[in-house]
């Protein structure tokens, strides 16, 4: 069991639960308290977006669970749990590559996204900034994911052709640890970020339903918006008060 990538993983997860609940409670939680309602602009998520995700989510996090317990434990991953995360490996690899194609479009950078970046995204801030599908964050870690992604998939892959020698073998599985245990923490950043910093996201994942945008409303808006709804229930009801005979008038 290499000690070294034991100590690191360690001090990783705990770096990412100190840095999440400061966050979460320094920042998220005040910000909330006294945030002003928002409406969100929906669309929806199709079956296959769905389906994708899920695949995902359960494949990496089997992967995740495989691999970190052992280290944790200062074990070493073989027998059966060896087996069955080579196997999920193939699962994940093709969901990724499904990732890739379907979502890299929407994922690029656009002229708005320069705005977000300025306000830092309204992290630090008082409110969330406004942003379209998918926020410069999302697209950021979007990338990384697949980035890590592939170094994993390829160090796999490759340690298990005869090509190198017990030395490239060794430099092939510190990639695969390496670039796994980044990617946990790019996976955990992407959970924190959708799941909790934006709201029922889980609901949205679940049903179909996600953020297209973010508009500030104050209580003005809120107002406004039902005396127009009332004022046009009004009129609706007034035109079909007027008698036939009326109309010809």
């Amino acid at each position: 069991m290499n000690t070294v990538f034991q100590g690191v993983t360690l001090g990783v997860l705990a770096g990412l639960a100190v840095l999440i609940l400061a966050h979460l409670f320094l920042v998220h939680v005040p910000r909330r308290r006294r945030a002003a309602p928002v409406t969100h602009q929906s669309t929806s998520y199709n079956w296959w977006e769905r389906l994708l995700h899920l695949a995902l989510t359960l494949s990496f996090l089997a992967l995740a669970v495989s691999s970190l317990v052992p280290v944790c434990r200062g074990q070493a991953m073989t027998g059966w749990l060896l087996l069955g995360h080579v196997a999920i490996g193939g699962v994940f690899a093709g969901s990724l590559a499904a990732m890739a194609l379907t979502w890299a479009n929407s994922h690029r950078l656009v002229g708005g996204d320069a705005g977000w970046l300025t306000a830092r995204g309204g992290w630090f801030g008082k409110t969330l900034a406004p942003a379209g599908q998918f926020n410069p964050l999302q697209k950021a870690l979007y990338w990384l994911i697949l980035a890590l992604g592939l170094a994993v998939i390829l160090s796999a892959a490759l340690s298990m052709v005869a090509l190198l020698d017990q030395d490239g073998l060794a430099v092939l599985m510190d990639i695969h640890r390496y670039a796994g245990l980044a990617m946990v923490a790019v996976v955990a950043a992407h959970a924190y970020h959708t799941l909790l910093a934006k709201g029922n996201a889980w609901r949205r994942l679940l049903t179909g339903r996600r953020n297209a945008g973010v508009k500030p409303a104050s209580s003005k808006g809120i107002l406004h918006s039902r005396t127009t709804t009332r004022t046009a229930t009004e009129t609706a009801a007034g035109r079909q008060s007027e008698t036939p005979s009326s109309r010809l008038e």
